[in-house]
């Protein structure tokens, strides 16, 4: 088990700075600048839904206090929020579902991590949850994209996405899309950032309702807790509105292109952000009344803490923001927080579009194929890491390729899939014959010869793909030419990236987060990739969105049981 006091240390040179929280007698005896009700620090889609949801039920002042303007790594990512069991959008599109069937998939994906009451409340949710995001200005809705992708195109909506279609997820529960990506709401060419569309809505509907109050640029440095244990407040460091609060919000625009972030260009922008802070913040001490709530995202972009809990995920690429710094980690790790699942890091090896390459089968540099090609990104880069440090050919023959092009060729996907599948196509190894190709890869004599036959005589005799791949996709790989792409990590045209699953451990009733000992941290909340939740054990598309809208309520729903049960 790594000390406490070890993750204090890992300050990166754009993170936020921890201190040891600041111990108090009593909260009377403390000289604050502010106090509200329910305190929630970051403004990703689990701090925004914590702020609505406790605005929602009324009667709670609210302070939202954001690094930046908000938005986090929600308005980076694709947008997507994994819902089911009967949706308005599945309605829409003609798609049957059930909160049972939701709730089968869920348990192969997720197992025994969540206790599967809660699930199940999870599940039961769910269609309430697209009613909710819609009713606090997002928009979802169709048209359905019915062929597996890693992201659905242009104009297309719902999809597939995560393993519904899989032999082993189709025996746990009936196959339905619940990808709901966010719409924008006025439509400009051709449709995208649904990230930061789904983020706009919420932050804009935010700053409509008087009861919250948002804090913008405003990092919290330490939280403050009494002698008892009890979490009563936090120590926030603002940029104070002017010059400097402006420099800090266009740096932050200009730092925030994702592509410069997976190929490392960002960081001397998040360094000068970071500099800034520690020179022209200054510190206010925030009463929280109700409790805490900590939604700082993940620690993805804290090499050391990635290092030193998951080492194997060292080269994964990192998607996030600059606030995924670990903040959360090290302020638990200030009040004695217990972690789970810190060793859990989701990095996706996508190889679909074009959808043709999921016929094809990835091998290890030692030949041996590494997993079931048409799974969700998540399970190929996690069989690529776990097996093979990151490392990995996608093998097809002439008519898979011949198909492949064509597919590119299709008006319905992104540049950012089309291009890198182009790139790849190019940089191919080719040969007429496999034991050529072997030896083109350095692959051990005769390796690829004895995995390609085997697969090639599992599907001509008809028995079922030994890695549980559809019949539909095995195709036998005999007509030359021989193509070997490299679908490693370090490959920059197709960059992994990743982000953490793991984090403060949490009462998957309350949100509250545990300490060591078992106990409850009074006050403390935590919600999204901050804490344990729905996707901490396997990750697909928009499932850790919706564990953000699910665990923000959740801590909200506690807080205001907490303010009730007081004034009683």
């Amino acid at each position: 088990m790594i000390a406490r006091n070890h993750f204090l240390k890992h300050e990166t040179s754009s993170s936020t700075p921890i201190y040891e929280a600041l111990t108090i007698n009593s909260a009377d005896d403390c000289n604050w600048d502010d106090s509200c009700d329910l305190l929630v620090l970051g403004g990703g889609v689990a701090g925004a839904s914590a702020a609505l949801k406790g605005a929602e039920i009324g009667g709670m002042d609210i302070i939202l206090a954001d690094r930046f303007s908000g938005g986090g790594t929600t308005a980076l990512s694709g947008g997507v929020v994994y819902a089911g069991g009967g949706t308005s959008a599945q309605q829409e599109c003609g798609v049957e579902d059930t909160v049972d069937d939701l709730l089968g998939y869920l348990k192969y994906e997720v197992g025994d991590l969540i206790p599967e009451v809660e699930l199940r409340r999870f599940a039961e949710s769910s269609p309430h949850m697209i009613d909710w995001l819609e009713k606090n200005g997002a928009i979802f809705g169709g048209p359905l994209a019915k062929q597996k992708t890693s992201y659905p195109g242009p104009e297309k909506f719902l999809y597939y996405s995560g393993n519904e279609g899989t032999v082993e997820g189709a025996k746990h529960a009936k196959p339905a899309p619940r990808g709901h990506r966010a719409k924008p709401r006025i439509k400009r060419g051709r449709y995208g950032g649904s990230g930061y569309n789904l983020m706009a809505a919420l932050l804009a509907t935010i700053s409509s309702i008087p009861s919250i109050r948002f804090f913008r640029r405003s990092s919290i440095r330490r939280l403050v807790v009494t002698t008892n244990g009890e979490v009563v407040g936090a120590e926030l460091w603002q940029i104070p509105p002017g010059l400097w609060s402006l420099v800090h919000a266009t740096l932050n625009f200009m730092s925030k292109n994702v592509k410069l972030s997976l190929l490392g260009f960002a960081q001397p922008l998040w360094d000068a952000i970071a500099r800034l802070e520690r020179k022209r913040a200054q510190p206010r001490l925030v009463r929280a009344h109700g409790g805490v709530v900590l939604a700082l995202g993940g620690f993805i972009q804290n090499p050391q803490m990635v290092r030193d809990t998951a080492p194997i995920y060292s080269n994964c690429g990192r998607a996030g923001s600059i606030a995924d710094d670990g903040s959360a980690v090290r302020l638990g790790a200030s009040v004695n927080a217990r972690f789970s699942q810190m060793d859990q890091v989701s990095c996706w090896r996508f190889i679909n579009p074009p959808a043709s390459w999921t016929k094809g089968i990835v091998i290890d540099p030692g030949g041996n194929r590494l997993t079931n090609e048409e799974q969700y990104g998540a399970r190929m880069g996690g069989a690529m890491f776990d097996k093979a440090e990151g490392r990995g050919w996608l093998i097809v023959d002439d008519d898979i390729q011949t198909q492949a092009k064509q597919d590119l060729e299709s008006g319905e996907l992104w540049p950012f899939q089309k291009l890198p599948g182009i790139v790849a196509m190019k940089l191919a190894k080719s040969n007429e014959s496999v034991a050529g190709l072997e030896r083109d890869i350095g692959v051990p004599a005769g390796a690829l010869a004895t995995t390609i036959k085997t697969y090639n005589c599992d599907s001509v005799e008809g028995r079922p793909d030994s890695l549980g791949k559809s019949a539909s996709l095995v195709k036998p790989l005999v007509k030359a030419p021989f193509y070997a792409m490299d679908i490693s990590y370090d490959q920059r045209h197709l960059p992994m990236a990743g982000i953490t699953l793991g984090g403060l451990d949490v009462d998957p009733e309350t949100g509250a987060v545990f300490r060591n000992d078992g106990s409850v941290i009074s006050g403390l909340f935590a919600a999204g990739r901050s804490a344990v939740g729905i996707c901490s054990r396997n990750y697909i598309s928009g499932l850790s969105l919706a564990d953000g809208v699910w665990s923000g309520w959740r801590a909200a729903l506690a807080i205001a049981s907490k303010k009730r049960d007081s004034s009683i």
